[in-house]
């Protein structure tokens, strides 16, 4: 039971520290917290073309995890939330997997 827990609040941390660090230091280079693969796969899933050669802020990263988490963009609406991004980083990293899979039965 000490092992789950302790695997689930460093992944908690991890989300709240991705939420913040996306509202206080909004012009940090999201590649400071993903990886190139990640950064550049959620870009190409969230808009629909390939990545820039230079990453994004973070702002702009919790903007596009909250989108696959629900996050709708209304203009009346704050910045995405902790369970919004939690569900975002949940289907960024679904894509990845199920994207390595048939890459790898391809070969």
């Amino acid at each position: 039971m000490k092992p789950m827990l302790l695997l689930l609040s460093v992944i908690a941390i991890y989300i709240m520290v991705i939420t913040f660090i996306g509202r206080v230091f909004p012009n940090m280079p999201c590649s400071i917290f993903f990886a190139d693969d990640e950064w550049k796969f959620l870009y190409t899933i969230v808009n629909n073309k390939p990545a820039p050669a230079e990453p994004y802020t973070m702002e702009e990263a919790v903007q596009y995890i909250g989108e696959l988490g629900g996050y709708k963009r209304a203009p009346s609406d704050g910045p995405p939330g902790l369970k919004v991004v939690w569900k975002g980083l949940s289907e960024l990293y679904k894509f990845m997997t199920k994207y390595a899979i048939v890459l790898s039965c391809s070969v």
